[in-house]
């Protein structure tokens, strides 16, 4: 008995050392342990088999089946793991890219709505209200124009990382090659995100100072366009009743003064509103983007 375990286990350590020196030279090394592993507990079965006395061999072939199923068994398991956190965080992504450009559209949208609501309460000039009609198309087609290309380049680097990463995690590669794999597209997915992040947190900033700056300057030269107008016309009128000989002057200077002083009141009104929708919206739009990137970090984290 002595004399055969003895042989056994001199029987497994070569086997160890053999199949592990064949695969170093093959460049397969974690496949290596995998096949090390397997071989390792078949010989261990013998071993024990045979020193407890249980030497039937059915029940030595069936344990041996039964060890190279469990190893098969993990080496699946660990594959399928990596390929769900793969579709997890591509849906992942994929989700907060759609959310982004929702967000920056609303915003966008939102904004030009407002600007165009103040300049038809204020379309006493007529040029500024060109000018301004113009640079808001401009901006409005500028904004959506980048973020159509930044939609694309993202979904397109996700899609490419995705199919190429399920490809090499399908096919019969190293598990450890496919581990860094998918940490690679990990990395790689929150530096897009990021850069995404950047550039909408960019263009809604540009966009919002550039409205603020449209919509003061046209507020300011329609109050001044109508002070003066009503000026002139008060001056008029005071003069031809005052000629006249009519006693209504001091009416009709009521009046104007009335008209004037609602004309400013609600032009006030009209850009105290505008810029706090701008700031609250600015705001959220922040807070939201901050929250996704921070979100993505910790579940990279984690992941990892």
């Amino acid at each position: 008995m002595g004399v055969k375990n003895t042989s056994l286990f001199l029987l497994f350590f070569t086997r160890f050392i053999a199949i592990g020196k064949d695969n170093r030279k093959l460049g397969h090394e974690s496949s290596c342990k995998f096949r090390i592993l397997s071989s390792g507990l078949k010989s261990l079965i013998l071993i024990e088999r045979d020193f407890v006395g249980y030497t039937s061999p059915p029940i030595v072939i069936v344990e041996v089946v039964v060890a190279e199923v469990v190893v098969v068994v993990i080496v699946v398991v660990v594959k399928l793991g990596i390929v769900v956190v793969v579709v997890v965080v591509v849906v992942v992504a994929a989700v907060v890219v759609v959310v982004v450009v929702v967000v920056v559209v609303v915003v966008v949208v939102v904004v030009v709505v407002v600007v165009l609501v103040v300049v038809v309460v204020v379309e006493v000039v007529v040029v500024v209200v060109v000018v301004v009609v113009v640079v808001e198309v401009v901006v409005v087609v500028v904004v959506v124009v980048v973020v159509v290309v930044v939609t694309v380049v993202v979904v397109a680097v996700v899609v490419v990382t995705v199919v190429k990463v399920v490809i090499v995690v399908v096919a019969e590669i190293d598990i450890v090659v496919a581990v860094l794999l998918l940490l690679l597209f990990l990395k790689l997915v929150v530096v897009v995100v990021v850069i995404v992040v950047i550039v909408v947190v960019v263009i809604v900033v540009v966009v919002v100072v550039v409205v603020v700056v449209i919509v003061v300057v046209v507020v300011a030269v329609a109050v001044v366009v109508i002070l003066t107008i009503v000026l002139v016309v008060v001056l008029v009128v005071v003069d031809r009743v005052v000629v006249v000989g009519g006693g209504g002057g001091v009416v009709v200077v009521v009046v104007i003064v009335v008209v004037v002083v609602v004309v400013v009141v609600v032009v006030v009104v009209v850009v105290v509103v505008v810029v706090v929708v701008v700031v609250v919206i600015v705001i959220v739009v922040v807070v939201v983007l901050v929250v996704v990137v921070v979100a993505v970090l910790v579940v990279v984290v984690v992941v990892e």
